[in-house]
């Protein structure tokens, strides 16, 4: 409550004894002035005289709060889905695409590879990678391969495959198809072999 409001109540509570004795009030203003919070009470002047002391800082704090780090570097994009985290980066060359070996040397140029697909989990995630993307419409280089011995596919980084998502009567076997694109959206990102020197719009590289 304001000192303003403390004052007003004062003069209220005080007006019957300046009107009934003006020497006595002089006398007694001091006796007055400690018990006038009792005296308005009693007569319902004021039920709470005690001014306001909230504390009002002049100036907001400012908030020191940090966010925590990104897990990938600078360029790539933190993909979840369900229990897993990647790192992808998404490289779309608009006029004349890109073989799989030179997509890999690009990757490789910024300390990454091909991406891999290990599992059901990691196929959805790059499928929403690419439709957050904008070019779900293209195909693109992932990096599976089958270039040392034929119908033994292994990733671009040497490890093996443990889970695939082929299309619809692939892979097709035929000799000199050894490197994989994951279609487009319309045929629900199956993979397919093609000749390596094919070229394509767009790959992926993880980290």
């Amino acid at each position: 409550m304001s000192l303003v409001y403390v004052y007003l109540a004062l003069m209220v509570c005080l007006i019957p004894f300046c009107k009934s004795d003006q020497d006595t009030l002089n006398n007694e203003f001091c006796a007055l002035a400690m018990s006038v919070t009792d005296m308005c009470t009693a007569n319902g002047y004021v039920s709470n005289l005690k001014p306001d002391i909230t504390h009002h800082p002049s100036t907001i704090e400012p908030d020191t709060t940090q966010q925590a780090p990104s897990p990938c570097p600078i360029g790539f994009e933190e993909v979840y889905r369900g229990t897993i985290m990647l790192c992808l980066k998404l490289i779309y060359l608009s006029n004349y695409g890109t073989t799989w070996s030179a997509a890999r040397d690009y990757c490789l140029g910024i300390d990454a590879d091909l991406v891999s697909i290990q599992s059901q989990l990691e196929q959805y995630a790059v499928q929403d990678f690419i439709d957050s993307s904008g070019v779900s419409i293209y195909h693109h280089w992932i990096g599976l391969n089958d270039q040392v011995s034929e119908g033994v596919y292994v990733w671009a980084n040497g490890t093996a495959t443990s889970y695939t998502h082929w299309g619809g009567n692939r892979p097709g076997g035929v000799d000199g198809d050894d490197c994989v694109v994951m279609r487009n959206r319309s045929e629900d990102f199956g993979w397919s072999d093609y000749l390596c020197s094919a070229r394509f719009l767009t790959f992926i590289c993880e980290i």
